[in-house]
């Protein structure tokens, strides 16, 4: 259950997906990505009117958004009681010109009332329910499997590393911030050696010996599932490569840099 926000300079993401840009313009980095639904503090508008600068109310993170993908909030009274993330992959919402919104994974969604999501920038027929992923971490985790690599996504429609951990988090009710540099300052770091970790651990990887640059999901049998190229599988453990089917990831395997036991709960 979402808390509703503070009404000042709120805006909505009205879009699918919305990249977070490092300058407003298309051209720039995405730095980041925003899902349907969810809200951001306005805290800047270029001079040309078509882009947005937002900070995340989730996670904090800053960055220029189209105007074309979000709505200002300017209403005096808020309905945002009863809005959740959404759990299901391949919703489908239409309006009533035909117009039709694609929901991801993740995404924050009012209540539905009578087959219809409400939004403050319009209403929608959901038209296809899609598939609810699996209640629990491992099988919800690998419903994520074969999504794209997406520098800066945290969707099922293209994702990275520290995304997918993320929206794992929203699902099973443990907050990550959004890089994988500070989702391992979020808790404690248990140990640094492979031996040690347990299915549903974090483990994350530098290749320099100082910085964090990539986490994944610990399956055990020595296999972590995450994000590179697309979502996959593949063993980290050398002692395991002469018995495991899973493709040897060597890199990885000699990158480890901390293992993390966030302790993921139910659904939210």
């Amino acid at each position: 259950m979402i808390n509703s926000p503070n009404l000042q300079n709120l805006v909505i993401i009205s879009a699918a997906t919305a990249p977070q840009r490092a300058a407003a313009s298309d051209a720039a980095e995405m730095v980041n990505e925003l899902l349907l639904g969810e809200w951001a503090v306005l805290l800047e508008r270029d001079s040309s009117g078509r882009w947005l600068k937002v900070r995340a109310l989730h996670d904090g993170y800053e960055g220029w958004v189209s105007v074309a993908q979000a709505y200002v909030y300017q209403d005096d009274e808020a309905g945002f009681s009863g809005w959740k993330r959404s759990r299901r992959a391949g919703m489908l919402l239409e309006q009533a010109n035909g117009n039709q919104l694609r929901v991801p994974v993740g995404a924050l969604l009012p209540a539905e009332e009578n087959g219809r999501l409400c939004f403050p920038f319009g209403s929608y027929e959901i038209i296809r329910q899609g598939a609810d992923l699996p209640p629990d971490l491992l099988g919800a985790a690998k419903g994520f499997l074969g999504i794209p690599y997406l520098w800066g996504g945290r969707s099922d429609f293209g994702i990275d590393c520290s995304g997918l951990v993320q929206q794992l988090g929203f699902l099973f009710g443990i907050p990550f911030p959004r890089d994988a540099s500070q989702q391992i300052k979020a808790y404690p770091v248990l140990s640094r050696n492979l031996k040690d970790a347990l299915t549903g651990d974090l483990i994350y990887f530098s290749f320099d010996g100082t910085r964090i640059v990539h986490v994944g999901l610990y399956l055990g049998g020595g296999v972590l599932l995450h994000a590179s190229g697309d979502v996959r599988m593949e063993l980290i453990d050398p002692d395991k490569r002469k018995t495991s089917g899973f493709v040897f990831n060597e890199r990885l395997s000699g990158a480890v840099a901390g293992i993390q036991r966030p302790g993921f709960t139910g659904s939210t």
